[in-house]
């Protein structure tokens, strides 16, 4: 399908046309938008010729979108908290201290409270200092100021 002219009406010459322009588009909302633009038309023969075609064009229109969905939610800024924080085999919320390793039964790090140097939980005195093997100081059950032996 398509329109044709007799030759003898317009012409048969075919002659090639250029053209420039800015416009712009101004948005009223999400799918409807203005549009203007300005335009000039050149033929190849308005170089050479004074009655050859060049002209200006003057364009309105309105601009319609179809189908635009909402926008998709945005990504988190950062990343879920590391549900172990110091890396010691207990999640934090089963973890009494998460952010110092530690072992069972509650993740948290062997002590030595009363610096001795008899972890706690092998401790029978963790709380005064002592000798091994109990980690508690040595005897005077007599209170005479000599130790037991």
């Amino acid at each position: 399908m398509g329109v044709r002219s007799a030759p003898d009406v317009a012409g048969d010459d075919v002659d090639p046309v250029g053209h420039y322009g800015a416009g712009v588009k101004y948005f009223v909302n999400r799918h409807l938008a203005l549009r203007l633009d300005v335009r000039h038309v050149i033929a190849a023969q308005a170089a050479q010729q004074a009655d050859g075609t060049s002209h200006l064009e003057v364009l309105a229109g309105l601009s319609l979108t179809l189908g635009r969905g909402k926008k998709p939610a945005a990504a988190p800024d950062s990343a879920p908290p590391d549900p172990d924080r110091d890396h010691d085999g207990f999640t934090n919320v089963d973890d009494r201290c998460p952010d110092e390793p530690g072992v069972a039964p509650d993740g948290c790090p062997d002590r030595d409270s009363d610096g001795d140097s008899i972890l706690d939980s092998v401790d029978a005195c963790p709380a005064v200092p002592g000798v091994a093997p109990t980690g508690c100081p040595p005897a005077d059950r007599d209170r005479d100021g000599i130790l037991d032996g």
